[in-house]
This record gives structure tokens, C-alpha cells and sequence, in this order.
């Protein structure tokens, strides 16, 4: 397992008989730089909540999520034959945040003030 981080930038050469696949030197940084351009639409969320017989709503909308970043990248991959064009990798994203902008809205329903009796 290889690994890409901001901190400390790798280079990996792997292959067999001089065939080599070569990563970026800083991994984590060319995919933060591909994800730069991504924008997220979520769908809007309307959840119901019952506390103690009383019912809370709360809504999300128009959420967009954008400034995709991982912390770091990690691979590994098969290794690569002398008669093979395809190639296995699993690549694990660690640490991706997002910024998100959304309006929310809760609602709850009013009381009557109940009197004591006596």
C-alpha cells in the first residue's frame, strides 16, 4: 500500500521487465485539484420527529455542496503483466470534506396553556 499526502509527497514506479506505471509525484494534490471543479445538488430532506407525543419537523433545501478535498490518498494495485493492458488499483480517499450552503426550517405546533384546576 502506497501512500499520497500534502505532508509527504510519493512517487511510485512499479512493473515488471522495465514496464512501469508512474503516479503523480503528489497524488493527494492532483485529485484535490480535480475535484476542485465539482459541485454537489443534494435533494431536499424533510424529516418528522416525535418527542413526547409532540411532532418537531425539520426541513432542508436548495443544499449545494462544493470545495470537494480528501486528506490523503492511499493505493494499491495487481501486479501489472508483460501481456496485460488493463489494470486493477483500489484507491481509498481518506479524510473528504465538503462545504455545504442550505436553508432549513423546523416547525413544532403551538401550545394552549393548560391551568391548574382546584
Amino acid at each position: 500500500r502506497t501512500s499520497s499526502s500534502p505532508q509527504m509527497p510519493t512517487q511510485s514506479n512499479f512493473g515488471s521487465n522495465n514496464r512501469n506505471l508512474q503516479l503523480p509525484l503528489d497524488l493527494t494534490s492532483t485529485i484535490n485539484g480535480l475535484l476542485s471543479a465539482v459541485e454537489i445538488q443534494a435533494p431536499d430532506v424533510e424529516e418528522e420527529q416525535n418527542v413526547l407525543g409532540i411532532t418537531l419537523s425539520l426541513s432542508l433545501t436548495d443544499m449545494l455542496c462544493t470545495s470537494p478535498s480528501v486528506q490523503e490518498v492511499q493505493y494499491d494495485h495487481d501486479p501489472i503483466l508483460d501481456n496485460d493492458t488493463t489494470q486493477r488499483m483500489k484507491i481509498d480517499f481518506i479524510g473528504m470534506s465538503l462545504r455545504c450552503t442550505f436553508r432549513w426550517e423546523y416547525s413544532y405546533p403551538s401550545f394552549i396553556a393548560l391551568s391548574g384546576g382546584g
